[in-house]
């Protein structure tokens, strides 16, 4: 059995998204957001056991919903609410929410830009939406693309042992730089700055410190390199327009 805590701190030394992680940066995008908001309601689609993002925004005032097909999200310790629902079927009124987060979403989905318009429609304007999603172009989601939902569990379990449930079908409909951006602007929402890349596809090597090592050093040659459109996390901040 490998020890979880020597691979993170394998991963504290190879720092494979350099000195900040990813989810790092987009808690604190979230939390400099929030601050000055008095009540802001916070929206967590596919919120699942925990979005990543939770513990950095959960203590802001405010209510902090949770939405998902599965009824056991409503366990997350991170809401204040849970709403059982689809992306592509948001069951808020226009304009309410101040800060929508989704990761692991939109890979699953059959319409994303579906989905991308509900979030756009929920939004207040002015408000905005951090989206984390796989990236086709990495090796380790390429790989998975071609293979069965089944092989997808099999490894997810041999890297997550804790998670008992099977993840959902892929679809990639929305997972490459070019497409994501495109469904995001399709719309209605403004990309702040680029879609940006981050790492992760070596956590599915944590069956194996060698590889996992491995999986890491290449994330962290990547970074800063032309190479880092191929890491395995496409992350996107969204403006709904204050017009």
């Amino acid at each position: 059995m490998v020890d979880i805590e020597d691979l993170l701190r394998v991963e504290q030394r190879i720092k494979p998204d350099g000195e900040r992680r990813w989810w790092e940066v987009l808690r604190e995008d979230a939390a400099a957001f929030l601050e000055p908001l008095d009540r802001p309601l916070i929206l967590d689609v596919g919120c699942g056991g925990g979005s990543g993002l939770g513990p950095g925004i959960r203590s802001r005032r405010g209510l902090h919903v949770g939405l998902d097909l599965d009824p056991d999200a409503a366990r997350n310790p991170e809401l204040d609410q849970f709403v059982r629902g689809s992306a592509d079927r948001v069951p808020l009124r226009d304009g309410c929410v101040d800060l929508l987060v989704s990761g692991f979403v939109l890979e699953h989905l059959a319409d994303p830009a579906a989905a991308l318009r509900e979030f756009a429609r929920v939004l207040r304007p002015g408000g905005r939406a951090l989206l984390w999603t796989a990236n086709l172009l990495n090796y380790a989601i390429f790989v998975s693309r071609l293979t069965p939902t089944a092989f997808h569990n099999w490894m997810r379990h041999l890297a997550f042992p804790q998670v008992g449930k099977d993840n959902l079908g892929t679809r990639y409909r929305a997972n490459t730089s070019a497409a994501l951006a495109r469904a995001v602007r399709g719309a209605g929402l403004e990309i702040e700055g680029t879609v940006r890349y981050g790492a992760s596809a070596y956590h599915y090597f944590r069956f194996s410190k060698p590889l996992f090592t491995l999986a890491g050093l290449g994330s962290r040659v990547a970074t800063g390199t032309p190479l880092q459109r191929l890491k395995g996390m496409l992350i996107v901040s969204c403006r709904k327009p204050a017009r």
